[in-house]
């Protein structure tokens, strides 16, 4: 026992004697170089050159638009494309994006004649002091590195990535799509956007991504907390089969996908309705607030008895409630 414990400790002290002269080693050679290295930025000509022609050039700073969207139903996965969530979100930063491209065109054309100016200055292995033949070759590859470092990297390239993301219902991944558009498909979607008659895109193609991209918000949590809301039946007929999520605004007509626009409705029912707004104003309707079923009038919040709940505002004409969800 006693020689294997030696032979242990043996081992050990070998290791440990190893580690410490490994961490000295590292120690002198992180000093020489930050020596040499520090001498080639006071000393290169080269990196002087460098530091003053990169004075009398300015880049624009480009903003990133990439985007990744997670979708937990499957259908609404199938049927949304990368194109048609770009095509959606070009609606709100069409003017950013259109600026960040001019930007980016700037860089080019400043790049091209940076990168001219380069080559007329560049000049390894020069310096302000004498040095040596063999000092040089030591401080060389410390220069070309120093260089890659101070030479300016502008963005001349601009391009918007979308991703679309398939989970279940807890986020947990299961596949993805993923495309990378260009200037050119950016502005193509861009001038389709605006090309329009009395708001109405002329191009359907645009349309139908923008609605796609409107009905995928439906969640399957969504879409449960609707059904859960609306006692799992339709609120038209009162059936209980065949139950799809419907926006009582149209989003053909501006409707949103928000939880106090979205009711529970048959398949035969929801077929009936397509994009009518049945008894609602859409011109006053208003997503953040809740409507009777029955009547169409807007609903009342109230404090009851045995706790809160939704009525109808005319009551007693009308005596709809809804249960409160907190």
């Amino acid at each position: 026992i006693s020689s294997g414990l030696f032979l242990i400790l043996g081992v050990f002290m070998i290791f440990f004697i190893i580690l410490i002269v490994g961490i000295i080693a590292f120690i002198v050679y992180s000093i020489i170089h930050a020596k040499y290295e520090n001498f080639v930025v006071e000393h290169s000509v080269l990196l002087q050159d460098v530091r003053k022609l990169n004075t009398r050039y300015h880049f624009n700073k480009i903003d990133v638009f990439n985007y990744k969207k997670e979708y937990d139903n499957e259908h609404y996965y199938n049927n949304v494309s990368p194109l048609d969530y770009l095509t959606y979100q070009l609606q709100f930063i069409q003017k950013d994006v259109k600026n960040n491209i001019s930007k980016v065109i700037e860089n080019a054309n400043s790049y091209g004649l940076y990168v001219a100016d380069l080559k007329e200055i560049t000049c390894f292995d020069k310096y302000d002091v004498e040095v040596t033949l063999s000092f040089k070759n030591l401080l060389l590859n410390i220069e070309h590195k120093l260089y890659e470092k101070n030479i300016l990297h502008p963005v001349i390239n601009f391009n918007i990535s979308v991703e679309i993301v398939l989970t279940d219902i807890n986020g947990k991944f299961k596949r993805n799509k993923r495309q990378v558009f260009g200037v050119e498909k950016i502005e193509d979607v861009i001038y389709r956007l605006n090309d329009k008659d009395n708001n109405r895109f002329n191009d359907e193609s645009i349309w139908k991504s923008i609605s796609a991209v409107e009905r995928a918000k439906v969640s399957n949590k969504m879409r449960f907390a609707v059904y859960k809301r609306d006692n799992n039946r339709c609120v038209k007929c009162g059936s209980r089969s065949n139950l799809e999520v419907d926006h009582i605004m149209p989003i053909a007509k501006g409707g949103k996908t928000e939880f106090n626009n979205l009711q529970t409705l048959c398949k035969k029912c929801n077929e009936q309705k397509s994009d009518i707004v049945e008894g609602y104003n859409y011109k006053t309707f208003d997503p953040d607030k809740r409507y009777c079923v029955k009547c169409k009038a807007p609903l009342k919040l109230i404090n009851g008895k045995y706790g809160k709940f939704y009525g109808c505002s005319n009551y007693p004409r009308c005596e709809y409630k809804e249960k409160y969800l907190d």
